[in-house]
């Protein structure tokens, strides 16, 4: 096929395609008769030209195809939802404190020295797993003594830390004897939004302009900065069903600034709808009176899980600690999804792809064991934990 742009988007030559027309035209110049075979110098340096030529159209597909939002990714679909009003949520970082040991008065510096830097700079520790710490602000110590300093994790996102691991000096200082963390992160920061979250949010964002007052107040509330999920159910009966009065609506949200969700509840609201919630908010009008807002936050539901894991092949072992904390960071539920076996067994693909599960069960109380397993309500949410995770080997 030609390299043209139609009805049906972009088309590019095949490699098969450019050889033949690099060939053609050789031929025309030297003859019909030169060598051409793979195995011979003109044919390798024509194959070496058809795959530049063929590197560059499929360039070309997919700057064209990245126009597209569910084609584009990293800065590319950054630029693209903007179109929309619409930005990636940003990560943030996780603190946790540690114990250093000096044996002289001195002076640590931390983050605040160069706050110009977005990398980072100052005192770094590093923990058995290479992750790096930076002081988060600068210490003047002044005598010798253990100190419980705040540290930032160097990478941004959800960094998992175990006490007595950050152990290690990376910037090595005359006078720190020791170092070392007794207890878990104080603050777990939160992963940048991922592509793929980002291209569903933008999905849903087109529910802005619907006719439907309840989707529109989700879309309005989900796109909310630091908002990282929201439900609104509607009850357009006469009575009242799953604790909402009748003609009206239950906002449940998690995340995100009250003032925020309390104008976005202002905006979409249809006159004469009730609200359910506990949670108030009053917005001034443009007219001087008020309106108040009311939505509920989300109420998070222990959620258990056992079973056993076997190798598939012999020799293999598992670690146990391991796979119980990425399955906690795996095992992410949205409000009102019920949890089920089927999210332990796709997530243990990846966690541990040579293992073979068995005894799979799910639990609110750690006694009763099912299947699938619903949340209580609709405010209620799945929350995972090391803690409550199971795994017999």
């Amino acid at each position: 096929m030609p390299n043209q742009l139609d009805g049906t988007g972009l088309q590019i030559k095949t490699i098969s395609e450019i050889k033949s027309a690099i060939i053609t035209g050789l031929q025309a110049v030297y003859g019909p008769d030169i060598n051409v075979d793979q195995n011979s110098p003109d044919g390798q340096l024509i194959a070496i030209f058809a795959q530049a030529a063929l590197d560059n159209l499929e360039l070309l597909q997919q700057i064209y195809n990245s126009f597209s939002v569910n084609q584009a990714f990293g800065t590319l679909l950054d630029q693209r939802v903007a179109l929309n009003g619409l930005s990636r949520q940003p990560g943030s970082f996780t603190f946790t404190d540690v114990d250093v040991t000096v044996d002289r008065a001195l002076t640590l510096e931390g983050l605040d020295a160069d706050i110009s830097n977005p990398d980072g700079e100052g005192f770094t520790l590093a923990d058995d797993a290479g992750t790096q710490f930076i002081l988060a602000a600068t210490g003047v110590i002044a005598a010798p003594g253990v100190y419980t300093l705040s540290f930032r994790a160097k990478e941004i996102g959800a960094v998992q830390t175990t006490p007595n691991t950050i152990t290690n000096q990376v910037t090595v200082t005359l006078g720190v004897t020791a170092v070392n963390n007794p207890s878990a992160a104080t603050i777990i920061g939160d992963d940048e939004e991922t592509d793929m979250a980002l291209k569903v949010r933008h999905s849903s964002s087109f529910n802005l302009a619907s006719t439907g007052p309840a989707d529109a107040m989700e879309a309005t509330l989900l796109a909310l900065t630091d908002v990282t999920d929201a439900i609104v159910v509607e009850n357009d009966t006469a009575g009242t069903v799953d604790g909402i009065p009748a003609r009206s609506i239950w906002a449940i949200v998690e995340g995100g600034a009250d003032s925020d969700i309390g104008a976005a509840i202002y905006s979409k609201k249809i006159p004469g709808c009730g609200q359910k919630g506990g949670e108030e908010v009053t917005v001034t009008r443009p007219n001087g009176t008020t309106f108040v807002a009311k939505f509920d936050r989300p109420i998070y539901q222990d959620l258990y899980v056992r079973f056993t894991i076997v190798p598939k092949y012999a020799g293999i072992t598992f670690d146990t600690d391991a796979i119980k904390t990425a399955l906690a960071a795996a095992l992410i539920y949205r409000l009102r999804q019920s949890a089920n076996i089927g999210d332990v067994v796709v997530a243990m693909l990846t966690i541990a792809p040579d293992g073979i599960l068995t005894t799979v069960g799910v639990s609110d109380n750690g006694t009763d064991w099912e299947d699938i397993l619903p949340t209580d309500d609709l405010q209620h949410k799945f929350v995972a934990d090391v803690a409550r995770i199971t795994v017999t080997v």
